[in-house]
Order: C-alpha cells, then sequence, then structure tokens
C-alpha cells in the first residue's frame, strides 16, 4: 500500500477548499445527470454536455493542485472524446464506470481534505482500468463491453478497499510507548472528536440523499431509515450510541451506488459473479467509516448488517450475539422499509400487518427475537398509537 498526501492541496486556506468541495459537487451533479440521461437514450448533444462537466472536474482538481486526480480524471475525459468523435458509442456500462471511479475520487479527495493522506495505489489501479478500458476495440467488435464487465469486477475489489489506509503489514504500536504518551494521544483525539464528528455527519448525509437520488431507492429513503432506526435504538434502551447509528444509517448501503445497473436491474436469478458484485456493497461503507478516526462501532454495524442470527448471513456467517445490535437495527429498518415497497424495482407493496407478519416470521432466523419484540412495539408507538 502506498498513500499520497498532495501538501499543496491540503495546505490551502479551508475556505478555498471548501469552494472546490461545492464546486467538485456541482462537477459531480453534472456528470450524474449526463449519465442518467443517456442511460434513458444515446444523444450526441448529451455527449459534448458530459465532456464538458469532465473538463470542468478536471479544470478544478488542477487549479488546487491535485495532480494524480487530474491524470485519471483526463483519461476518463479521454473515453468521453472518443464517443464525440464516433469512435465509441456509450453503453450503460461506461456511465457506471464513470461514476464508480469518480465516486472513488470524491472519498479520497475528501479523506485527503480531512487527514491529510489518501491511497495513492488506488489512483494508480483504477487508472490502469481505465487505460485498459481505452486499448480495445469498441465500434466494431463490441470488445470494449467484455473489457467493461471485467473492470467492473475489479472495481467492486477496489472499492472495497479505497479508503482503508491501514496497511494489513502494519506492526502493532510499541509497548515501550508510555501510558502518558497514550494518554496524550487520547485527549487529543477527544478534544476535536465532537466538532469533527458533526462534519463527518453532515458529509455522510450527503452521500445518503446522493444515494437516494440514483433512482435505486425512492426519495426520503434516508430519513424514513433513520427515523425508524431511531426510534428502534431508543425503545431498546438505547442499545448502541445514537451518533454511531446514524452514521451507519446514512453509509451502509453507499456502495450500491456503484452496483452496474446491469445487474441491480436484471430480471431473474443473479450468476455466482453477480451475486459477489451485489455483496461486496457492505465493504464500501463499512470502510469508508472505519478509514475515519471514531467510526468503527459504525463501520461495524455496517459490515454486520447482512449477518443473520442463525448464522447464515454474510460476510462473516456470525450469529446470534456475535452481531452488533446496531446491525440488526438496520436489518429490520431496511427489511421493514424494502416490504412497504421502497425498492423502485419492486411491483407489489405488502401494508404495515403484511410487514410486521414476514418480520416476525424470522425472529430466530434473520433476526434476533428480543428486538423482534422491540419492533413490534416500535412500530405499535410508530404507526398505530394515536396521534
Amino acid at each position: 500500500m502506498s498513500t499520497l498526501t498532495c501538501p499543496e492541496f491540503t495546505h490551502l486556506d479551508a475556505d478555498i477548499i471548501a469552494d472546490f468541495n461545492a464546486c467538485l459537487q456541482e462537477n459531480i451533479e453534472e456528470v450524474e445527470y449526463c449519465i442518467n440521461k443517456l442511460d434513458e437514450c444515446e444523444d450526441h448533444e448529451l455527449v459534448h454536455e458530459l465532456f464538458r462537466a469532465m473538463h470542468s472536474l478536471k479544470g478544478n482538481c488542477r487549479m488546487v493542485l491535485l495532480n494524480p486526480f487530474v491524470v485519471v480524471t483526463h483519461e476518463l475525459e479521454e473515453i468521453v472524446s472518443e464517443m464525440r468523435e464516433g469512435k465509441r458509442h456509450y453503453h450503460e456500462l461506461y456511465g457506471s464506470l464513470f461514476i464508480t471511479i469518480i465516486g472513488v475520487m470524491e472519498g479520497l479527495i475528501y479523506q485527503l481534505a480531512e487527514i491529510g493522506e489518501c491511497r495513492k495505489d488506488v489512483l494508480e489501479e483504477i487508472n490502469q482500468l481505465i487505460i485498459e478500458v481505452r486499448k480495445t476495440e469498441a465500434c466494431t467488435t463490441g470488445k470494449d463491453l467484455e473489457v467493461l464487465e471485467e473492470v467492473a469486477v475489479k472495481l467492486v475489489s477496489i472499492q472495497s478497499t479505497a479508503l482503508n489506509l491501514e496497511s494489513p503489514n502494519e506492526t502493532s504500536q510499541s509497548t515501550e510507548s508510555s501510558t502518558a504518551e497514550q494518554l496524550d494521544k487520547s485527549e487529543v483525539t477527544d478534544a476535536k472528536s465532537n466538532e469533527q464528528k458533526e462534519e463527518n455527519i453532515k458529509y455522510f448525509r450527503q452521500l445518503a440523499i446522493k444515494l437516494d437520488s440514483l433512482s435505486i431507492y425512492r426519495q426520503g429513503r434516508t430519513d424514513d431509515s433513520l427515523k425508524l432506526c431511531e426510534a428502534l435504538n431508543q425503545e431498546a434502551g438505547n442499545l448502541v450510541d445514537a451518533q454511531q447509528l446514524r452514521a451507519a444509517v446514512y453509509i451502509h448501503d453507499i456502495g450500491m451506488a456503484f452496483i452496474p445497473a446491469k445487474i441491480l436491474n436484471k430480471e431473474g436469478k443473479l450468476s455466482r459473479e453477480e451475486l459477489i458484485v451485489v455483496k461486496s456493497h457492505i465493504q464500501v461503507g463499512a470502510d469508508l467509516l472505519s478509514s475515519i478516526p471514531g467510526w468503527q462501532a459504525a463501520s461495524d454495524m455496517v459490515q454486520q448488517h447482512h449477518e443473520r442470527f442463525d448464522g447464515s448471513g454474510y460476510p462473516k456467517g456470525l450469529n446470534g450475539k456475535q452481531i452488533n445490535p446496531g446491525a440488526m437495527i438496520l436489518a429490520l429498518a431496511d427489511t421493514y422499509l424494502a416490504v412497504t415497497n421502497e425498492r423502485s424495482d419492486r411491483s407489489y407493496k405488502r401494508n404495515l400487518f403484511s410487514a410486521v407478519t414476514l418480520i416476525n416470521g424470522e425472529s430466530g432466523g434473520q433476526f434476533d427475537p428480543e428486538l423482534v419484540e422491540v419492533f413490534n412495539e416500535t412500530i405499535r408507538k410508530l404507526y398505530l398509537s394515536p396521534s
């Protein structure tokens, strides 16, 4: 693992970095808008707009001396340029490539601004993948689509480690470190944690709201999920820290934004490889949280929210009380919202009583029986009690 510091960027005035971040968000929204429209219908003017948005993104990165990010954005821009010239045809796989890579870049830039370093090797890896795509013939053979599918799988693996700065070969802290030194570090961390965590929360919410806008889920889904999770936690006697739970709610499904639309919208059974891609979505959010100091508990919740009480879940097959209660709260809320027609790909809607029946049927299976009882009481208070 290699890290990138970019002191030319991190030493800029805070107001300049804030202005850049605002422009970055606008650039990304422009790119996403063009891609969403192109997914509906290929249009040459939209390709021009996409090129301009990509060019603006590159220019803004250059302006604040984020040269390694300029290199990656330039390669993406070149692909769009080839589309303008008729050398390539737009396909939704290209859209997924653009959104995924720009999403990873956004996270790395945020990490660079917050803690002063990010994963240099990740930038190099995604740049190499873009070069692989650019090397393939497109219009005459369609080879580019085959390569894009392979790249999509590789990107999932990259996403899962993109924001993780902890090296697997890193040695533990020397036992010779004095107690006084450790306390000093703890005091410094505690002193800045409250203010920093609130800033982190604002960013996490921005990501969640953006996910709501991608049509994977309905608008307002984040707020409904947060309301139900907080109510469940309170009814259970505040089993987990409220701030950690809020972060987990915002981030737990962020990896879904990086799954190719071809997989998300597929009718029928997913292949083994496609299932691996879908299941990997939890790692994106878990790694993002674990890479930022102070959010390990939230990361654990995200990592485990697809574990099952009976041990048949993923990724580690945890069971019973091995599962973080915050993860089980997330799972309960997700299931309730999903079966009441929360996903855009549902062709039906279950009413409240049907959803409650389904969840109770999984007591001891998917869900902790004690938390199912908490869920029942919470639903009564939220939706059935007289106002």
